[in-house]
């Protein structure tokens, strides 16, 4: 995450209620409200207070909103998905390599694999064949 997104989220994090705040938030609802004592006590929590204007701070805040509502890991993964396409195509290859290594019989991960396949199979057509008998 960035310096300001990072310290807006621990500044959240160590106000009280901060997290109930954000989830619970209307969306409609400014940010700028002077006198609310939630953004009285962000704005103190901040390391990087007089960076903002009026316009960067909603944005921020936006954002912040965003991902208390949607959960950080769902936040970075949205973010990787739109913003860094190689880092999903990496992703993609690395699957790819691993799939092929599993299912290969030729590698030693592979046969192990095929080997537990292969005893499972042969004790559930074993179980089958007694349990007909009877």
């Amino acid at each position: 995450m960035g310096l300001y997104l990072n310290d807006a989220y621990n500044a959240v994090i160590l106000t009280r209620n901060g997290e109930a705040y954000m989830k619970t938030k209307k969306s409609e609802t400014p940010f700028l409200v002077i006198n609310d004592p939630f953004i009285i006590e962000f704005r103190n929590r901040l390391k990087y207070k007089n960076v903002h204007d009026a316009t960067s701070f909603t944005v921020l805040m936006r954002l912040i909103e965003h991902i208390f509502k949607s959960g950080l890991d769902n936040f970075k993964i949205a973010y990787i998905k739109e913003n860094r396409r190689d880092m999903c195509r990496a992703v993609r290859t690395i699957e790819n390599k691993w799939l092929d290594i599993i299912m290969s019989p030729y590698t030693d991960i592979g046969k192990r694999r095929l080997e537990k396949q292969f005893e499972k199979f042969s004790k559930e057509v074993t179980y089958h064949r007694q349990k007909k008998k009877y």
